[in-house]
């Protein structure tokens, strides 16, 4: 899997349903190769592929066209999700519009101006590396783009030579080449601004060191314990969602000086007797009567996550900024895309390997929900989707568990390995009689004929 950005996982395409009948199924089948292809990740597509990609897929030009406007839809919604600060789903949708759109610079500006809102709400370092991704494909268009350079400045990037996205050099008035300087007097000059910034830092390091002493805090944002707090969460759904319960893991609101953070985990059961694609949800952290301070909007599942059958649960997990006024949380259900459940098959047993020290008291059953290797990637490779269940049948809780992926050809030898996190840090635990999710996905080599799973880091409860 790509490191360093949380892609838009593939899955179905999300066409809204009253466009479906007027997409063919070619067109939808072509985006959810588009996101296999890509990982669900905004990256550019060669020709030649893309050609094959189309070639496989039998389009014709109204299928092209077909996909052409669904892009179209895709931007539009996007633009409208980043209007209304929900951020989520602006990335989910603008994702298919870079990918069906080549080349649009108002698909890849938009998703950069949403991975850069994502980044600075949550504080989070990969989204705004991202951002500056998107924002230096868009000078690879057009050098002028001044949106993009704005977003590079914003978000601590304003060198582009790292990127070998070079600005032209100008023109002297008088001459078409720049003037010498003189070496020696350069390098005495950088050696004192070198000295000045070290002795800068010694003063810097010293006072903090007096300050500590004096028990105070040098940080900007100190946390202050004292005034941390667990806060009560209102969930009320629709009589229509009944089947849908929440059941709150953390509900923890922590005071900084200058600022708070409330973090929201916990579970989403389906106890309907529908099965759950995606339920969309609104937080919101209420202050004195009822006034709302802060609102995140997001799905459970995640995006492309498996949907939940009756008798699963989806993994909430969220962090919100806040004003520290915040005494409560409401939690509503705004929509829920779902179907009939059908008769599943069993899941059959899929062998788990340790590489570390198996905990005392965790004992895990892990079984094959569905594969496909069907579609097809480029020549080479191929796309390896898989969805277990991980049953805990021990006595203590998992609170993270790292899982690789080895991928194996006809003589039992590794061609490549991933690995997912079962049990994010962030997530709620693993409780004893109770399964989580997983889904694998990532393009292998045609000669992969099988795999294994192994856990390779595991952490428990004290």
């Amino acid at each position: 899997m790509m490191e360093g950005v949380t892609p838009t996982r593939p899955g179905r395409p999300q066409t809204p349903k009253a466009m479906k009948s007027k997409i063919s199924q070619r067109a939808q089948d072509h985006l959810q190769k588009l996101l296999l292809h890509t990982q669900g990740r905004a990256k550019a597509i060669k020709p030649a592929e893309r050609q094959r990609m189309e070639a496989l897929g039998k389009l014709t030009p109204e299928d092209l066209e077909q996909t052409r406007q669904m892009g179209r839809d895709c931007l539009i919604r996007g633009q409208g999700f980043l209007d209304h600060d929900m951020v989520d789903d602006a990335i989910d949708e603008l994702v298919q519009a870079v990918l069906l759109l080549e080349d649009d610079l108002d698909a890849l500006h938009y998703l950069a101006l949403s991975h850069q809102r994502r980044g600075s709400l949550h504080n989070t370092r990969r989204d705004h590396n991202e951002a500056a991704r998107l924002a230096r494909w868009c000078l690879s268009i057009d050098p002028k783009h001044e949106r993009s350079f704005g977003i590079l400045s914003q978000i601590g990037h304003p060198d582009l030579e790292k990127s070998g996205d070079k600005p032209p050099k100008a023109k002297l008035a008088d001459d078409t080449t720049e003037p010498k300087t003189n070496r020696g007097f350069t390098v005495a000059i950088v050696l004192a601004v070198c000295v000045g910034a070290l002795i800068g830092i010694w003063r810097i390091n010293r006072m903090e060191a007096e300050s500590a002493d004096k028990g105070s805090y040098s940080a900007t944002y100190a946390q202050d314990e004292d005034k941390d707090k667990t806060l009560d969460v209102a969930f009320d759904p629709p009589k229509e969602h009944r089947g849908l319960k929440l059941e709150v893991v953390r509900s923890k609101l922590n005071v900084y000086s200058k600022s708070a953070y409330y973090k929201l985990s916990g579970f989403i059961h389906n106890d309907g007797d529908t099965e759950v694609e995606s339920v969309h949800l609104k937080l919101t952290l209420l202050g004195e009567d009822d006034e709302p301070l802060s609102t995140e909007i997001f799905k459970a599942p995640a995006s492309h996550e498996p949907a939940i059958r009756p008798g699963d649960r989806a993994v909430i997990a969220q962090t919100l900024r806040t004003p520290p006024e915040a005494l409560s949380a409401r939690l509503e259900i705004q929509t829920v895309d779902q179907k009939s459940a059908g008769d599943y098959p069993s899941a059959p047993a899929v062998p788990l390997k340790w590489d570390v020290k198996r905990p005392e008291g965790v004992k895990l059953e892990v079984r094959q929900r569905s594969l496909s290797e069907l579609v097809p990637g480029t020549r080479n490779e191929y796309f390896h989707d898989g969805v277990f269940e991980i049953h805990h049948t021990g006595t203590t809780a998992v609170t993270m568990l790292k899982v690789q992926i080895r991928y194996k050809n006809d003589n039992n030898k590794i061609v490549t390995t991933d690995y997912t996190y079962a049990v994010a840090t962030d997530d709620p635990p693993i409780e004893p009689d109770t399964h989580r999710l997983m889904r694998t996905i990532e393009s292998v080599p045609k000669e992969v004929t099988h795999f294994e799973l192994a856990v390779i880091e595991v952490r428990t409860e004290p």
